[in-house]
């Protein structure tokens, strides 16, 4: 739960909305409505050459919203220091 916040609360603080409705968040993934309308294909590149990956979003919705985990084998940690890049791409 303590990293689904941080992840949300790091959106919402980059103009980002959540894309579910308000009580309908995930507790292991963190589905971002693109309001900043980031390329988020470039920001894959990006993050790939870094050594991460993202979700670009899917179907209807790939480019619009876009999606970070944080379930599985992933520490709070791991998502600071993923979205510390995700923000150094932001400002390449």
């Amino acid at each position: 739960q303590e990293m689904a916040e941080y992840t949300r609360n790091w959106a919402i603080g980059h103009g980002q909305s959540l894309f579910p409705e308000g009580g309908f968040e995930s507790s292991t993934i963190t589905c971002i409505s693109n309001q900043q309308s980031w390329d988020v294909n470039q920001i894959n590149d990006e993050l790939l050459a870094r050594g991460f990956r993202m979700d670009r979003g899917y179907g209807k919705l790939r480019g619009k919203a876009f999606r970070i985990a944080h379930m599985g084998n992933i520490m709070l940690d791991d998502i600071i220091e993923y979205l510390q890049h995700f923000d150094e791409v932001l400002n390449v």
